[in-house]
């Protein structure tokens, strides 16, 4: 039988991966992307500077999810927005980066076209998959 959580906001998303992400590795990355480039070789600097570049912005729109009763309250960038559970087509966890998650919307979120979040470790230091597992049982999505 699934866990029912009496407070929903005991799963928001919010860690110290999520702030390290956000604002030093995500940041560091871009400059690096930047300063990489050298115009003298701009396709083989190009090679190393795009992935660094694409990574920098990953890692900085990683947003914070805090499901709720009634909606999925996400923060992305300085403001809270809600989204309603029936919007939701499909979340799941990433393969590469499995303290990633991600939510499908049923319209396109820029940049990446996905709402990517981090997901909270337990207190064993073990990804807890519960607040993928809560958004999929109210989004109504099969497990």
């Amino acid at each position: 039988m699934p866990k029912i959580y009496q407070l929903p906001s005991e799963l928001e998303s919010a860690s110290e991966g999520y702030l390290f992400s956000k604002f030093v590795f995500g940041p560091a990355l871009i400059y690096f992307g930047i300063t990489g480039f050298h115009i003298a070789h701009p396709i083989l600097t190009s090679l190393f500077c795009i992935p660094l570049l694409t990574s920098g912005i990953f890692f900085m729109v990683i947003t914070r999810v805090k499901p709720e009763s009634g909606v999925l309250a996400v923060r992305r960038f300085f403001q809270w927005e809600q989204i309603a559970y029936s919007e939701i087509r499909d979340c799941d966890d990433n393969l590469f980066l499995p303290f990633i998650g991600s939510i499908r919307l049923k319209r396109y979120i820029a940049p990446f076209g996905k709402v990517y979040f981090w997901i909270p470790v337990g207190a064993d230091a073990r990804i807890d998959k519960e607040t993928i597992s809560y958004i999929r049982q109210r989004a109504g999505l099969p497990k």
